[in-house]
């Protein structure tokens, strides 16, 4: 039976999706908090909550809890904002940074594992291929991208 496109691409991102988040479920994570710590790393310093609502487009309770349940499992410490004393800012613990290096050398572990029956020259096409898949089917998102690319994230911790 012949898959369209978006099945096949339906299909492998449901496949992902199951591993990574019972990955994150044995560490006891969920995926809103590895996104939490790592706009902190990709952004190169301690962040307002307002931030993370603003770019996840969650509400502030929300964003609140999961702040206080990251900060009561010593991932990330609150700060206080030298400019405005009202606000909190949002930093990584050492433990946070250990606990982002082990899923992002797992989700690299896991893109191997996608991309083994291709070679290199293959990736690069597949990848390009995506991204114009993703350009044309979601626009120009780029606005909600952080400054650096995931790639960086894993250079910024040190690896």
């Amino acid at each position: 039976m012949t898959e369209d496109c978006g099945m096949l691409i339906k299909l492998i991102a449901n496949r992902i999706d199951s591993r990574f988040e019972e990955e994150l479920s044995s560490c006891g994570m969920s995926y809103t908090d590895l996104r939490f710590m790592r706009f902190v790393i990709v952004m190169g310093r301690p962040v307002r909550m307002r931030e993370l609502e603003e770019y996840y487009g969650y509400a502030f309770p929300t964003v609140a809890g999961a702040v206080k349940s990251l900060e009561r499992r010593g991932l990330v410490e609150q700060l206080p904002d030298e400019s405005d004393r009202r606000v909190r800012l949002v930093s990584l613990t050492e433990n946070g940074r250990e606990a982002v290096q082990r899923m992002e050398a797992l989700r690299r572990r896991m893109e191997d594992e996608l991309t083994a029956g291709l070679d290199r020259s293959e990736r690069e096409t597949l990848v390009s291929l995506l991204e114009r898949v993703r350009e044309g089917f979601c626009g120009d998102d780029r606005g909600r991208i952080p400054p650096k690319d995931g790639k960086d994230v894993f250079r910024t911790l040190g690896s």
